[in-house]
């Protein structure tokens, strides 16, 4: 229940003030989710903190939902959530997780059990790395792609998702989805041009973390050598940015952002972190327009960027 309703206030915000206020709704709780432990479907309900957990009952509830509606689509989306509501089975009376998946799949005609048995029966969220490479062929260019899975968990051992991959280039700007149903998986696509960019998920669909691959037939994850904070983007922002940075071993990491007195304002990160490239949202819907500063502290590592609010 509280899911669904932390979810409809994301759909608030896409009716009154379009689909980016939805998005950056949806991007805290998907935030939010990353620290969820345990299963979303809940083994204890004699245990009132596991029923009204933020990050596990309402962030990945509202975040499944958000994930959901990209794998059905809009149109299929919304009219299982309307044949789950007017149901006269559930109406006014009771309904389980398999009723809801029973409905989706019905208004669907998709087989539901891979995406409740990862996100739903399932923990924690994949580490995606990414590598490609680009050659010319008699039809332009083929593009191989390799998308490598670290899961955290062996429930599922792995995520099996449709992927969207963004594929940018001179005279080229072309969004493919990928079936992504192995740990390690490669991909051919075939383009015009040649792409000097290949975005993973690049509309925020997917619960996730990111790293990137040396080469497309390197079995070696490329792990970054130094300590890197890179300047948010877009700067100014309104009303969210995304941080991105590097830590090249294990380390407990904070990101915190400051006002211009040097108040904290945010704390964005707070945990410890294995060597990688990640990403982080930050929403300043709450705060009013100005120039903050955001603080990475790695172990003994510390760096410190200005961003701009401007609303």
């Amino acid at each position: 229940n509280e899911g669904f309703a932390t979810y409809s206030v994301g759909l608030y915000y896409e009716k009154k003030y379009g689909t980016s206020a939805y998005m950056n709704n949806l991007l805290q709780q998907m935030f939010n989710a990353k620290s969820a432990t345990g299963t979303l479907y809940l083994e204890d309900t004699t245990n009132v903190g596991n029923m009204f957990n933020g990050s596990r009952v309402y962030a990945k509830g509202a975040s499944v939902l958000h994930m959901l509606r990209h794998v059905l689509g809009d149109s299929v989306f919304f009219n299982s959530i309307k044949s789950y509501a007017t149901d006269p089975q559930f109406r006014f009376g009771n309904a389980t997780t398999e009723d809801f998946k029973e409905v989706c799949e019905a208004v669907s005609g998709l087989s539901l059990d891979y995406f409740f048995d990862e996100w739903i029966y399932g923990e924690k969220y994949p580490k995606y790395y990414l590598g490609w490479q680009a050659t010319p062929d008699t039809s332009g260019y083929m593009v191989t792609i390799r998308i490598l899975q670290e899961t955290q968990t062996n429930n599922p051992d792995y995520f099996t998702m449709p992927i969207d991959l963004r594929l940018i280039g001179t005279g080229l700007d072309t969004t493919i989805v990928l079936w992504n149903n192995s740990i390690d998986q490669s991909f051919s696509v075939n383009t015009s041009k040649v792409p000097t960019t290949v975005q993973l998920d690049p509309n925020n669909w997917i619960i996730h973390s990111f790293g990137v691959i040396s080469e497309v037939d390197d079995k070696q994850v490329q792990y970054p050598k130094t300590f890197k904070l890179e300047q948010n983007y877009p700067n100014p922002f309104n009303p969210s940015t995304t941080i991105r940075y590097s830590i090249p071993e294990v380390s407990f990491t904070t990101i915190k952002v400051y006002d211009i007195l040097g108040k904290e304002v945010a704390t964005l990160v707070n945990e410890e972190q294995s060597a990688g490239i990640y990403e982080v949202n930050f929403n300043a819907s709450q705060l009013s327009s100005g120039i903050y500063f955001y603080l990475l502290q790695a172990g003994s590592y510390t760096q410190t960027k200005k961003l701009i609010l401007i609303k």
